[in-house]
Parts: C-alpha cells; structure tokens; sequence
C-alpha cells in the first residue's frame, strides 16, 4: 500500500454521464498499473478497483468464477457493462450539437471537447460531425466565411487548418500592434523632452503662447460678456440676434492724397462733445462724431483689444491735421461694426498714439449718425392745410389728434409679403370686471 500513497484513482458514482467518468476512471487506473503497481499480481489489481463501497456493492452481484475473479479484464468489463445501459446517447448528442467555442476557448481547447464528446454519439460520419460542429461553432466569423466559401470540398482538416492559421495570425497582429503603440509612446516621451516644461500651447484666455501662470488676461475684464481673465477677441459668449451685413464703400480714395482730420487728440474731454458708443467685431469703443474728418481713425492698442491678429495694409495715404502736421499711420484695416441692429463693414485708418477713436464724416452720413439739414421751411397755418384733408366731423369727434405740432422720430416702413394670405382673428375676450361697463 506505500504505492499508494497520495492521490489515487477515484470512480465519481454521481456523474451524470457515467461513461464518462468510468472511462477516465479506467484511464487512470491503467496508469497506476503499469507505473507504481507493475510488479502487483493481477488479482492484487482487481482488488484495487473494489476500494470504496459502491464498487463493492456492485461487484457483490456479479457471478464470477474463481478465474474470473483474478482477471482485470473482466472486471473492466462487467463495470463498462454497469454503466454503458445508464449512457444515454441522445443527451451525448445533445451535449455535441450545444458545444460552442467561447471566447475564452483556444481553438485547440474548442477541438479537444467536441472529440471527447462525440465518442459517445454513435454517428456513422465521425468527421462531417465534428467538420460541420466547427463550423457552426467557432468564435471567429471570418473562420466561419471561409469554411463556406469552401463548400463541398471542406473536410476536416481544412477547417481545422483555417481554424489554427487565423487564430495565430490574430495572435500575431495583436503582439505587433501593442509593440507599435510602444515604440510610438517612447517617440511622443522623446518629442515632449525637447519642448520647455514651462511653455504652454496656445492659451484660450488670451489667445497668444506664454509661460504658464503668465496670461496677459488674468484679472481683466472682457469686453464683450464683461467676464473676467479672458480677451474679447477668444470670448466664446454667442451673439444674441442674427445681424444683416452691409458694406460701406466710404473710404475710396487713392494712395497719393492726404486725408484732412479735424483731431485725434484731446487732453480735457468736453461733456458737450459728439460721441457714441458703437461695436466693433463686438466690442464697444466709444468714437468722436468728427464732420470735418474724411477718415476713420483707430489707435493701435484699442485695435489690439479687438482684434487678436489683425490684418493691416501698409501702403496707406498719409493724414493730416488741422494744424497742417502729417500724422504718421501704421495702416489701414476693414472692420465690422453694429449700430441699430445692423452691421457694416468700414475702412480705420491705425495710428500708434494713445487717441481717442474718431468716425468721420462719410461715415457719420452712411450710419445716420447724423444728418445733413439744407434749409427749414414752415408753413403759414399747418392746421387750415389739414382741415382740407379731413373727412366731416372728423375734427369735432378727434380734436385733441389735431391740435399742436408734432412728429415722431425717424421713418417706419412697412414691408408686406404679397405671398401670405391674411387672417383674420378673432376679437379678445372681455375680462369680467368691465364687462358690464361695455355693454351698449
């Protein structure tokens, strides 16, 4: 019995396929005896097998000779006898027929099985079953495809073959493409080495490149959402209304002739000045109504507060002030400007001093900034010209409308569509405090 020591073949009485399980049993016992038991005699085996009582029990109700009873033959015979009427082949077909690969079956795991388990089938075709199991079963759809397109001529080792070659070049591709991501991360740690650690990309607060913790726009305040730590010109706020765009063809003059400005400057800023607050690239700028300049005139530095890259021409005619001094221009630039819920685009003449934004006087008449009045006319009697115009007793019925003078700002216009049908609705309900009170 010291040969017997450690684990020893074992019979799994509960299997539910006992076949099965007597078969490995049987395997197992094959191995002992021609391993640590060979020197045994034959009847000493036998009496290996009855170890454990429901082997007893059932070698109890054999009738065996007394040769019989020292051959191991028999013995595995009369067992296999035991357990072969309980083998139920249509549930071993069933098991066949339901075995998938899973993912994470390898396909020579996959194979192993369905052989194990069609042993106890009884199919006359042995490789058309396991040939049309891998097919029906594999986990790889282009395995699948392939087997297909073969048809007819698919035989077993075909769909083995095709089985074994895409798992190992999946396998393949994936060690090759973890060695891609390696060797592209190590270029990105060698490229990132070079670059200062203290130098950001391009900021959204400012729109520039600088050191970290250094941004031009830290405590100041936008102009156009009136936020703070960031420019007007990177602001991400979104215009409220859709605007219609004109262009104002004000600034047509050559390059050789000099363009008058009245002033750019004024140290002590007068209350009663002409000035108004207009949106450029929506930004507010305060401007100077200026009718005796014929340009537009921008400083540089407002211009920069507006625009984060501006495109200036350079060849611009030269300015000229009141006083006869050529002021010195930095360009010319088109930009958009809203005033009264409409934008145009204009021509600034850019000028690096620190001055106060001046429209000029074309575009002051363009954007009705203001208005050119010619002469003033007033009729002797304006009330006895309306009286001709009124129907009877329209006067005594309405005379508070006609009594004064008057007018309304600016000039309304009003746009029909030919193409909508009119509607007519129907009269508003009265409430029920003053419905008594209109009652005819």
């Amino acid at each position: 019995m010291d040969a017997l020591s450690g684990s020893h073949p074992k019979m799994d009485w509960e299997a539910t396929d006992l076949v099965t399980a007597w078969k490995s049993f049987q395997q197992h016992t094959e191995f002992w005896f021609a391993g640590p038991l060979a020197k045994t005699a034959e009847a000493q085996k036998c009496n290996y097998l009855m170890i454990g009582n429901k082997g007893r029990d059932i070698y109890s109700i054999w009738d065996l000779s007394e040769d019989d009873k020292k051959k191991l033959d028999v013995h595995y015979q009369n067992f296999e006898k035991h357990v072969r009427p309980k083998s139920n082949k249509i549930y071993s077909r069933y098991k066949f027929l339901s075995r998938v690969q899973k993912e994470i079956d390898t396909f020579e795991e996959y194979l192993t099985d369905l052989k194990i388990l069609f042993k106890d089938c009884g199919y006359a075709t042995p490789e058309e079953m396991v040939r049309d199991a891998i097919v029906f079963g594999t986990k790889d759809h282009k395995v699948r495809e392939k087997c297909i397109t073969e048809g007819s001529e698919l035989s077993l080792e075909k769909a083995i073959n095709f089985a074994r070659t895409y798992e190992l070049s999946k396998s393949q591709l994936k060690t090759m493409e973890s060695e891609d991501k390696t060797i592209n991360m190590l270029n990105k740690d060698q490229d990132h080495q070079g670059q200062s650690p203290n130098f950001a990309n391009k900021c959204k607060n400012c729109g520039g490149k600088h050191e970290r913790r250094k941004c031009p726009a830290f405590g100041k305040q936008c102009n156009k959402c009136h936020k703070y730590n960031h420019f007007a010109s990177v602001c991400l706020s979104s215009n409220k209304s859709t605007k219609k765009m004109h262009t104002l063809d004000i600034c047509s003059e050559s390059d050789d002739d000099e363009l008058f400005v009245a002033t750019i400057d004024n140290q002590e800023l007068n209350t009663d000045e002409w000035t108004d607050t207009i949106n450029v690239n929506d930004v507010p700028v305060n401007f100077q109504l200026d009718t005796g300049a014929k340009c537009n005139v921008l400083s540089l530095n407002k211009l920069k507060t507006i625009c984060l890259h501006p495109i200036i021409t350079k060849q611009v005619p030269p300015l000229r002030s009141y006083s006869g001094h050529i002021i010195d221009t930095v360009g010319v630039i088109n930009l958009r400007y809203s005033y009264k819920c409409q934008d145009h685009v204009v021509k600034f003449h850019i000028v690096d001093r620190n001055v106060q934004s001046v429209i000029g006087a074309k575009t002051c008449e363009a954007m009705k900034l203001l208005k050119r009045i010619h002469s003033i006319t007033q009729t002797s009697n304006p009330q006895e010209t309306t009286k001709q115009f009124l129907p009877e007793n329209m006067e005594h019925q309405y005379g508070d409308l006609f009594t004064g003078l008057g007018c309304l700002p600016g000039t309304h216009k009003i746009r029909i569509n030919k193409t909508v049908a009119p509607v007519v609705h129907a009269p508003r309900k009265i409430p029920i405090a003053i419905k008594r009170q209109s009652q005819i």
